[in-house]
């Protein structure tokens, strides 16, 4: 089928995949072909991806993908189902144009049915030393993401709300503008399901309150399941991030709240800078470039009072 064009969604039909292409240790492997693909806006999807093999993985584990054609590039996904999804995962892929060294976004978009692709688990993500994620004694989590930065904290979301019932979680989402914001439909579907336990707030930086307030509609209420009375419509702040907007969207330092937090944060290198100083690498082996290091905290959240301890950037 054509690529899809505007807000039209296109799903691409399942068709039956190879058994023999399975995950085989580390290394690079077939993944059976497409059988899912949804396209909300046409430089943005969400694709499903049949195993074989079912098999899980860890939440920290991240896929690079390597297109087959004769220029070959690759580039890590953070999957956004739950890792105990049988037979399929799920990826969060915004396509931009082809670069020098880049376009594995657009290739992995513009694929078809029945189209492959190779890829490999990486190795686990340590978060502050292990990478588990649930009897991490977090009891207050906060996540800050922005735009595509999403990714990595949905799977750590629906694992948390799944099976570790009594964290609370709130999400900090930063966008330029209202449409920009994605899986917006699941995140406020999430909010509804778990009202005591998640919510969520969107941040604009390309629009005041004033304009958005002349868009957006009034609020929506709604009857829990409990029988409460909610507020359903949307929480937006406005503008690229403060330490005021930091304690009205975001769980309180451990110091204050006196129980165990953690904020996650990812986004453009530029973002996380501006939210909790850089990521920084070790030194370099052999000519290759050193391993990612946290760094010192700095930024906004360093301003608001966290410990370098409860704040992981991506």
């Amino acid at each position: 089928p054509s690529r899809p064009t505007g807000r039209v969604a296109w799903r691409a039909h399942h068709r039956p995949c190879n058994p023999t292409s399975y995950w085989r240790n580390s290394k690079p492997a077939p993944i059976p072909p497409f059988y899912d693909l949804h396209c909300p806006k046409h430089d943005r999807c969400w694709e499903k991806i049949p195993m074989y093999p079912p098999a899980s993985h860890n939440v920290d584990d991240e896929h690079s993908a390597e297109s087959s054609t004769s220029d070959s590039y690759s580039k890590s996904y953070s999957p956004i189902s739950h890792p105990s999804t049988p037979g399929y995962f799920e990826l969060l892929v915004k396509s931009y144009p082809y670069t020098p060294g880049g376009g594995v976004g657009k290739f992995l978009v513009d694929l078809s049915v029945g189209d492959t692709i190779s890829a490999a688990v990486k190795s686990e993500r340590l978060m502050h030393g292990s990478p588990a994620v649930l009897e991490r004694n977090w009891k207050n989590v906060g996540m800050i993401a922005g735009g595509t930065g999403i990714a990595p904290h949905i799977q750590i979301l629906r694992i948390l709300l799944r099976d570790e019932p009594d964290a609370i979680v709130k999400l900090l989402f930063i966008n330029r503008h209202a449409e920009d914001i994605l899986l917006k439909t699941e995140l406020d579907a999430l909010s509804r399901e778990y009202p005591r336990r998640f919510t969520v707030t969107y941040s604009l930086t390309g629009v005041t309150r004033e304009e958005h307030d002349r868009v957006k509609g009034p609020s929506s209420m709604e009857i829990s399941a409990t029988g409460e009375l909610i507020d359903t419509s949307d929480t937006f702040e406005y503008g690229r991030g403060s330490v005021d907007m930091i304690r009205r969207a975001l769980p309180p330092p451990s110091s204050e709240s006196k129980t165990g937090t953690m904020i996650f944060v990812c986004g453009m290198d530029g973002f996380v800078e501006h939210w909790s100083g850089p990521v920084m690498r070790a030194p370099s082996l052999n000519g290759k470039k050193g391993p990612k290091i946290q760094g010192p905290l700095l930024g906004l959240l360093k301003d608001a009072g966290y410990d370098a301890s409860e704040v992981f950037k991506y």
